[in-house]
């Protein structure tokens, strides 16, 4: 039992390094011109290792999309819960946004990049299911603080409409370097938008 939990791993490792190098690739020569021998020398994987993981460049593009999605919504939720003040679930959020897409850029590019492309068809399901997961948890986190009063009544889709829908468009400036504007300037003044709107 012991040696297949170490294949497990071993595998799940591989397939953690490919979708890194696909996701570097992607970022470096275009998703397009990105070819499987590139992604194969970045990797150090086999084609044959490759191909066991995924079946086309489109789907592992679908994967790299994913994966970043998974991984910037569980640390957030992640950063969040040990903010437990009602400024601080918003502070957490912002803060924590442009942290991921400092230490992230390439990932933050890709998800703002290519959501509408047609090969995310093949994990749409996926996608949905973990965004709805996402929004149950950030409900969890916010609504004992509407409840007691501490902040507005308003759907949670507003709520992130407020919070993150400045960062995105902040964010899109950031990471096409066309803004001059401190990203530490950036996250203060959004923090303080936000909170202004929200509390009570």
């Amino acid at each position: 039992m012991p040696k297949k939990k170490g294949t497990h791993s071993k595998t799940g490792q591989r397939r953690s390094d490919i979708i890194q190098a696909a996701l570097f690739c992607f970022d470096e020569y275009g998703f397009n011109e990105t070819t499987i021998e590139d992604i194969r020398k970045r990797s150090n994987a086999s084609s044959g290792s490759i191909y066991h993981h995924f079946k086309s460049k489109d789907q592992l593009g679908a994967a790299v999309y994913l994966e970043g999605i998974k991984h910037y919504q569980s640390g957030m939720l992640e950063n969040m819960e040990k903010h437990n003040t009602p400024k601080g679930l918003i502070e957490s959020m912002v803060g924590y946004y442009f942290q991921w897409m400092k230490d992230n850029a390439a990932w933050a590019r890709y998800l703002m990049q290519m959501r509408q492309e047609a090969f995310m068809e093949i994990t749409e399901n996926s996608i949905a299911s973990a965004n709805k997961q996402f929004i149950e948890c950030l409900a969890g986190l916010f609504s004992p603080k509407i409840k007691a009063g501490k902040l507005r009544k308003l759907p949670l889709e507003i709520y992130l409409s407020l919070i993150l829908g400045p960062c995105e468009c902040y964010g899109r400036f950031w990471l096409d370097k066309v803004t001059d504007a401190d990203i530490r300037l950036a996250t203060k003044e959004i923090i303080e938008s936000a909170w202004s709107a929200l509390k009570m």
